[in-house]
């Protein structure tokens, strides 16, 4: 099994009995700061491919647009 850092989670109990004490943190507050950035993501790739077919190829750019 991979080492874990921190591990933000429900209090669903599969991950009580998978994730070492000390390491798991449970709550909704840091869960839901997670799956809004996720989202956050998903929308704003989406609205770029929708809005052009081409990229460009300079990082900088698209930094500025994601």
């Amino acid at each position: 099994m991979k080492a874990v850092g921190e591990v933000y989670a429900d209090g669903y109990g599969y991950y009580v009995n998978r994730i070492a004490e000390g390491k798991l943190t449970v709550g909704k507050e840091n869960t839901q700061k997670i799956e809004r950035n996720h989202l956050t993501s998903r929308t704003r790739i989406k609205k770029l491919c929708r809005k052009t077919i081409c990229f460009s190829e300079k990082p900088e750019i698209h930094e500025t647009v994601v």
